[in-house]
């Protein structure tokens, strides 16, 4: 059985800092972003992130995000993995 939600998202917060004792590496910072989600999940969101700049500008990162609220009517809170290079 498949379910699919359709919605939208929007940043609320953003809070960047570079990770220290890494002199002479790439540049590798910590993130905490908010997020909205509204429509099929109805959910604010808090992610936590390591990230690692390419010497192009183009980042990967490992995050974990947070989300509570409503999907389809039913609340609750899980976590979600994300790994991601662009």
């Amino acid at each position: 059985m498949t379910h699919h939600a359709q919605g939208t998202f929007a940043g609320t917060s953003w809070n960047e800092e570079d990770a220290s004792g890494l002199k002479g590496t790439l540049k590798v910072t910590r993130a905490t972003f908010g997020q909205r989600f509204a429509g099929g999940i109805e959910a604010d969101t808090l992610t936590d992130t390591v990230m690692t700049y390419r010497e192009d500008g183009t980042a990967y990162y490992l995050g974990f995000q947070r989300v509570g609220g409503t999907i389809d009517g039913r609340a609750g809170s899980f976590v979600v993995v994300d790994m991601r290079s662009n």
